[in-house]
């Protein structure tokens, strides 16, 4: 993967965000003479099903017959990436994943109650300032709303999880995930 092979990159958002929270990497490696591009997919309320659908549809857009592809992918997108590259056409053209915070084996805010939010419930000091993610998991927690569908895939040892597999075709790169 360099800035002068035929590759193109494609940057793969997480949970609860859009392809402007890859906007800092893409300018970065935009700058330095990479062919990238940033996907949008339903990651917040939608099931992993929607988002690997989306997911082809926009890389199908963008490569181009014999052109090798990487990718990059935060946290749940990593997941989809590797739904994509394990299940559909993607190891025909994908040469690396780099997963970055990936919870390859589940997340904690998947699993309620967690017991990384059992300390931020009501009355102690730390309720305030919590971002959209924390909400969703609270709301969870407290059975107000039920687990959006990718969280529900994302619980440790799920049947999605347990699913996937290492087909060896794609060269797959973990930083700070499980």
């Amino acid at each position: 993967m360099t800035a002068q092979d035929n590759s193109t990159t494609i940057l793969v958002h997480g949970f609860n965000k859009d392809k402007k929270d890859m906007s800092f990497l893409h300018n970065g490696l935009r700058r330095a003479g990479f062919s990238v591009h940033s996907v949008d997919l339903p990651t917040t309320f939608g099931s992993l099903e929607e988002c690997r659908n989306s997911l082809y549809l926009q890389v199908k857009g963008i490569v181009q017959a014999g052109q090798s592809v990487n990718f990059v992918a935060h946290s749940m997108g990593g997941l989809i990436s590797r739904w994509y590259i394990e299940e559909m056409t993607g190891a025909e053209h994908v040469d690396k994943l780099i997963m970055l915070g990936t919870p390859n084996h589940g997340s904690h805010l998947s699993d309620p109650p967690s017991p990384y939010l059992s300390d931020l419930l009501p009355g102690h000091d730390t309720f305030t300032g919590r971002t959209a993610v924390w909400y969703i998991a609270y709301f969870v927690q407290a059975g107000i709303q039920p687990m959006p569908p990718a969280m529900e895939m994302m619980k440790y040892h799920s049947p999605f999880l347990n699913s996937l597999g290492y087909n060896g075709r794609s060269n797959y790169y973990i930083l700070g995930g499980n």
